[in-house]
């Protein structure tokens, strides 16, 4: 899979089988209220984000683990900047509505698919995918995080990820780290680090 669709699932979540993960227990319906409604006030009062993220992905054909370094920008409500610095240089730039990606050949406009994706993720960013009971069913737990796992129902997301787990921080609610369960039994895990919120940022990184 490239590199533009590990990336667009940065804040989505899934688990193979849903089984409890180890030293995580599963929240009671009033804690999971407490704890979502925590999750919606921060993300409305999130009106922009950088952040650093280190990628790893484990394939299924391949032994060694891939790693890529980049900077991820948001800016509410709805614009997203994703930027693969190592070991090479990709941008994906824009909105749910218009996506630019850019590498060493040029600009080009990224596909519906990438597209779609784009809008996902900026669902999660703003905490409406986490309420989304259409597209996702979720199971919530706490440990040192709160841990949402995600399972995709149609058939799209499927036939791309079994699952994927969001890992969210207790203090600003916002996600240190993504595991992705694709289809093809690769993981892939992106960690974030050294967050700024609520930051001007030039118009331009979304373009």
């Amino acid at each position: 899979m490239s590199k533009y669709f590990l990336l667009l699932a940065c804040f989505i979540v899934p688990l193979i089988g849903f089984s409890q993960p180890a030293d995580y227990q599963p929240l009671s319906q009033s804690e999971q209220n407490v704890y979502m409604q925590s999750i919606k006030k921060a993300s409305r009062e999130l009106t922009s984000l950088q952040t650093d993220f280190v990628q790893e992905k484990q394939s299924v054909i391949f032994s060694e683990i891939v790693k890529s370094t980049g900077k991820m920008y948001y800016q509410s409500p709805s614009s997203l900047r994703w930027e693969y610095k190592t070991p090479s240089q990709m941008i994906l730039a824009g909105n749910a509505q218009n996506v630019i990606l850019k590498n060493e050949q040029g600009s080009t406009v990224a596909p519906k698919m990438v597209k779609d994706l784009v809008k996902m993720m900026l669902n999660m960013v703003n905490g409406q995918s986490l309420a989304d009971t259409v597209n996702f069913s979720a199971k919530y737990y706490q440990g040192t995080h709160i841990l949402v796992q995600l399972s995709p129902k149609s058939k799209r997301m499927k036939d791309m990820y079994k699952s994927v787990e969001v890992y969210i921080g207790k203090k600003d609610f916002l996600a240190e780290k993504v595991v992705l369960y694709e289809a093809n039994g690769d993981i892939t895990t992106i960690r974030f680090s050294n967050k700024t919120v609520n930051l001007v940022l030039k118009k331009d990184l979304f373009q």
